[in-house]
């Protein structure tokens, strides 16, 4: 197989067909996208040389042919951006199988909507910085949080930059810079050793959430890790929990100390459904869901005199204990499943001038020999 001409996202090629030794005829196709495949059999009639020179010669010019009708229908597509709407390209973005496939689709879906019943018949070549700057302050004055309205703007972001690769906007029309809002210090709340005992006696009722507590303290998993635990990733002999099915998608494994242990051992002995795979269950046997987790979770904070605790400082206070006794940023790290150390760095502040492990040792040779 020889290559006719390369370029213009075009693939033109030529194929001998034989009979035994002897050729019997030239095959030429040609292959741009967005159009099916074309291709025409020339018969070597009397020269092997004629019959690929017209090959070459159809190839070319079926080549020239489809590159002017793809320049008129993308004419066409630029003419009809006059009357694309936003709530066009946000219904696209949501029909793409790659955008449903996401884990957090309904989120997305959920806040796309917030711009839908906004700006569903506005123009997109209308859809300016000044519309979106007028957007950004109505989410500041809706949205509880900086952080949750900076979603909103990150997810519409997204769905405008999939239309401009898609070809559906043009490049010139850029989402803007310096939109999103500054982000705030990170939460830095942290249990102490008095308030756990306190938590962990006001849970006592609540053998499932108590359990789901020790389990996010010991372990340092977050929340979506812990409801999608099943009993086949817990190795009682080996110590350890396999994750899956993680945030940043790298599976990882995490050391199950042996209190930990111990309350899922509990809770295994107390589960009615004996074929339940899931950990976490709901009285029902399906699997507990975020939603009633939270609303679990408010009432026993809300006892344990923590009603400012969100459920992921749970995971914060692993990484707190863990730092206070010495581990290191690296195996902090480890534990929580973050690739960067600079998600970890807020916990450094626990502990200042605390000798970590190695200290010792060091200490000792310093003393020289007695």
């Amino acid at each position: 197989m020889a290559a006719l001409n390369r370029g213009f996202a075009a693939v033109a090629t030529i194929t001998e067909l034989k009979k035994g030794k002897r050729a019997v005829a030239i095959v030429a196709q040609v292959r741009i996208k967005p159009f099916k495949a074309c291709q025409k059999t020339f018969r070597v009639v009397t020269t092997k040389g004629s019959a690929r020179k017209l090959a070459v010669t159809w190839g070319k010019a079926e080549e020239k042919r489809l590159r002017e009708e793809f320049e008129k229908g993308q004419s066409a597509v630029i003419k009809d951006l006059s009357r694309y709407t936003v709530g066009s390209l946000i219904n696209e973005y949501l029909e793409e199988s790659e955008v449903q496939a996401l884990g957090t689709f309904k989120d997305i879906d959920r806040m796309l909507a917030w711009w839908l019943k906004r700006h569903v018949t506005t123009r997109v070549l209308d859809f300016n910085v000044l519309v979106i700057r007028a957007a950004r302050k109505e989410l500041r004055e809706e949205k509880p949080t900086t952080e949750t309205a900076n979603r909103y703007l990150s997810v519409m972001r997204r769905c405008w930059n999939w239309g401009r690769n898609s070809g559906l906007i043009p490049n010139s029309h850029a989402w803007p810079d310096d939109v999103l809002f500054s982000s705030p210090e990170p939460r830095k709340l942290f249990l102490t050793a008095e308030q756990l005992d306190t938590l962990l006696k006001v849970a006592d009722s609540d053998q499932v959430m108590r359990t789901a507590i020790i389990v996010s303290i010991g372990t340092g998993v977050r929340l979506g890790e812990l409801l999608r635990l099943q009993w086949k990733d817990i190795n009682f002999d080996e110590g350890s929990i396999t994750l899956l099915k993680t945030k940043n998608k790298t599976p990882r494994a995490v050391h199950l100390p042996s209190n930990v242990a111990s309350a899922l051992r509990t809770l295994k002995k107390a589960t009615v459904q004996s074929l339940a795979q899931h950990v976490f269950l709901l009285p029902d046997g399906r699997p507990l869901k975020t939603s009633v987790l939270e609303k679990r979770w408010r009432k026993i904070r809300k006892s344990a005199f923590l009603a400012h605790f969100h459920w992921h400082d749970l995971r914060h206070s692993c990484a707190s204990f863990l730092a206070a006794s010495g581990a290191s940023q690296l195996e902090i790290a480890e534990v929580l499943g973050h690739k960067s150390l600079a998600m970890v760095k807020r916990y450094a502040h626990l502990t200042p001038g605390k000798a970590v492990r190695g200290h010792a040792e060091l200490d000792s040779l310093l003393g020289g020999k007695p």
